[in-house]
Protein backbone atom coordinates (compact mmCIF):
# COMPACT_ATOMS: atom_id res chain seq x y z
CA UNK A 1 0.00 0.00 0.00
CA UNK A 2 2.92 2.32 0.71
CA UNK A 3 4.17 1.80 -2.84
CA UNK A 4 0.75 2.71 -4.21
CA UNK A 5 0.90 5.97 -2.26
CA UNK A 6 4.41 6.82 -3.46
CA UNK A 7 3.50 6.05 -7.07
CA UNK A 8 0.34 8.18 -6.86
CA UNK A 9 1.98 11.13 -5.14
CA UNK A 10 4.74 11.06 -7.79
CA UNK A 11 2.05 11.54 -10.45
CA UNK A 12 0.57 14.40 -8.42
CA UNK A 13 3.97 16.08 -7.97
CA UNK A 14 4.57 15.95 -11.71
CA UNK A 15 1.27 17.75 -12.45
CA UNK A 16 1.06 20.16 -9.51
CA UNK A 17 4.10 22.26 -8.53
CA UNK A 18 2.26 23.48 -5.41
CA UNK A 19 2.38 20.00 -3.86
CA UNK A 20 5.35 19.39 -1.55
CA UNK A 21 6.27 15.97 -0.11
CA UNK A 22 7.69 16.03 3.43
CA UNK A 23 9.17 12.81 4.80
CA UNK A 24 9.83 12.05 8.45
CA UNK A 25 12.94 10.04 7.54
CA UNK A 26 11.05 6.92 6.53
CA UNK A 27 14.09 5.69 4.64
CA UNK A 28 15.83 6.92 1.54
CA UNK A 29 15.01 3.92 -0.64
CA UNK A 30 11.24 4.09 -0.50
CA UNK A 31 11.17 7.77 -1.44
CA UNK A 32 13.96 7.60 -4.04
CA UNK A 33 11.48 7.74 -6.96
CA UNK A 34 10.29 11.10 -5.59
CA UNK A 35 13.46 12.58 -4.12
CA UNK A 36 15.46 11.98 -7.30
CA UNK A 37 12.84 13.33 -9.73
CA UNK A 38 11.25 16.14 -7.71
CA UNK A 39 14.10 17.66 -5.70
CA UNK A 40 12.39 21.05 -5.34
CA UNK A 41 9.18 19.39 -4.11
CA UNK A 42 10.70 16.95 -1.61
CA UNK A 43 12.00 17.58 1.90
CA UNK A 44 13.39 14.92 4.23
CA UNK A 45 12.66 16.48 7.62
CA UNK A 46 14.51 13.81 9.56
CA UNK A 47 13.26 12.19 12.73
CA UNK A 48 11.46 15.36 13.81
CA UNK A 49 7.79 14.72 13.19
CA UNK A 50 6.48 17.64 15.25
CA UNK A 51 8.73 20.03 13.36
CA UNK A 52 7.63 18.49 10.06
CA UNK A 53 3.96 19.09 10.90
CA UNK A 54 4.63 22.73 11.85
CA UNK A 55 6.67 23.16 8.66
CA UNK A 56 3.76 21.74 6.67
CA UNK A 57 1.37 24.20 8.33
CA UNK A 58 3.64 27.08 7.29
CA UNK A 59 3.87 25.77 3.73
CA UNK A 60 0.08 25.46 3.56
CA UNK A 61 -0.30 29.01 4.81
CA UNK A 62 2.03 30.07 1.96
CA UNK A 63 -0.20 28.44 -0.66
CA UNK A 64 1.46 25.04 -0.98
CA UNK A 65 -0.22 21.68 -0.48
CA UNK A 66 2.07 19.64 1.79
CA UNK A 67 1.83 15.88 2.10
CA UNK A 68 3.62 14.61 5.21
CA UNK A 69 4.70 11.00 5.69
CA UNK A 70 6.10 9.04 8.63
CA UNK A 71 5.50 5.89 10.62
CA UNK A 72 2.00 5.98 12.13
CA UNK A 73 2.96 5.99 15.79
CA UNK A 74 5.56 8.70 15.23
CA UNK A 75 3.60 11.12 13.07
CA UNK A 76 0.46 10.96 15.21
CA UNK A 77 1.62 10.52 18.79
CA UNK A 78 4.80 12.59 18.70
CA UNK A 79 3.19 15.42 16.75
CA UNK A 80 -0.33 15.37 18.19
CA UNK A 81 -0.19 18.91 19.59
CA UNK A 82 1.06 20.30 16.28
CA UNK A 83 -1.59 18.37 14.32
CA UNK A 84 -4.30 19.72 16.61
CA UNK A 85 -3.11 23.32 16.96
CA UNK A 86 -1.14 24.11 13.82
CA UNK A 87 -3.17 22.16 11.30
CA UNK A 88 -6.68 21.23 12.39
CA UNK A 89 -7.69 24.21 14.53
CA UNK A 90 -6.47 26.45 11.69
CA UNK A 91 -8.10 24.24 9.02
CA UNK A 92 -4.76 24.12 7.19
CA UNK A 93 -4.55 22.34 3.84
CA UNK A 94 -2.11 19.66 5.02
CA UNK A 95 -2.25 15.97 4.20
CA UNK A 96 -0.94 13.65 6.94
CA UNK A 97 0.05 10.20 5.71
CA UNK A 98 0.97 7.46 8.13
CA UNK A 99 2.56 4.20 7.13
CA UNK A 100 2.85 1.07 9.22
CA UNK A 101 -0.33 1.66 11.19
CA UNK A 102 -1.98 -0.81 13.51
CA UNK A 103 0.57 -3.33 14.72
CA UNK A 104 2.55 -3.40 11.47
CA UNK A 105 5.76 -2.77 13.41
CA UNK A 106 4.87 -5.40 16.03
CA UNK A 107 8.44 -6.60 16.33
CA UNK A 108 9.49 -3.09 17.46
CA UNK A 109 7.20 -3.23 20.49
CA UNK A 110 4.16 -1.22 21.58
CA UNK A 111 5.86 2.17 21.14
CA UNK A 112 5.67 1.57 17.39
CA UNK A 113 2.02 0.44 17.31
CA UNK A 114 -0.56 2.87 15.96
CA UNK A 115 -3.79 1.42 17.30
CA UNK A 116 -5.42 4.51 18.83
CA UNK A 117 -4.70 6.94 15.98
CA UNK A 118 -8.20 7.05 14.49
CA UNK A 119 -9.88 7.45 17.88
CA UNK A 120 -7.71 10.36 19.04
CA UNK A 121 -7.73 12.13 15.67
CA UNK A 122 -11.49 11.72 15.34
CA UNK A 123 -11.86 14.09 18.30
CA UNK A 124 -10.15 16.96 16.45
CA UNK A 125 -12.24 19.39 14.36
CA UNK A 126 -11.86 19.87 10.60
CA UNK A 127 -9.96 16.61 9.97
CA UNK A 128 -11.04 14.12 7.29
CA UNK A 129 -9.84 10.57 7.97
CA UNK A 130 -9.28 7.94 5.28
CA UNK A 131 -8.33 4.33 6.05
CA UNK A 132 -7.92 2.42 2.78
CA UNK A 133 -7.72 -1.36 2.76
CA UNK A 134 -5.93 -2.06 -0.54
CA UNK A 135 -3.57 -0.37 -3.03
CA UNK A 136 -6.46 0.59 -5.32
CA UNK A 137 -8.15 2.48 -2.48
CA UNK A 138 -4.83 4.14 -1.54
CA UNK A 139 -4.54 5.55 -5.05
CA UNK A 140 -8.14 6.82 -5.12
CA UNK A 141 -7.97 8.29 -1.61
CA UNK A 142 -4.64 10.02 -2.31
CA UNK A 143 -6.34 11.87 -5.15
CA UNK A 144 -9.26 12.65 -2.83
CA UNK A 145 -6.81 14.11 -0.30
CA UNK A 146 -5.76 16.60 -2.95
CA UNK A 147 -9.37 17.62 -3.71
CA UNK A 148 -10.18 18.41 -0.07
CA UNK A 149 -9.22 21.95 0.96
CA UNK A 150 -8.29 21.27 4.56
CA UNK A 151 -6.57 18.72 6.79
CA UNK A 152 -6.69 15.05 5.84
CA UNK A 153 -5.31 11.96 7.55
CA UNK A 154 -4.56 9.01 5.23
CA UNK A 155 -3.81 5.87 7.23
CA UNK A 156 -1.95 3.23 5.20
Amino acid sequence: MRNAFISTVAKILKKNKKVIMLNGDAGYKIFHPISSRFESQYINCGIAEANMITMAAGLARSGYIPFTYAIGAHIIYRAFEQIRNDICLNNSNVKIISGGTGIHYADHGPTHHATEDISILNAIPNLTIFSPSCPFEVEKMTYECLKIKGPVYLRI
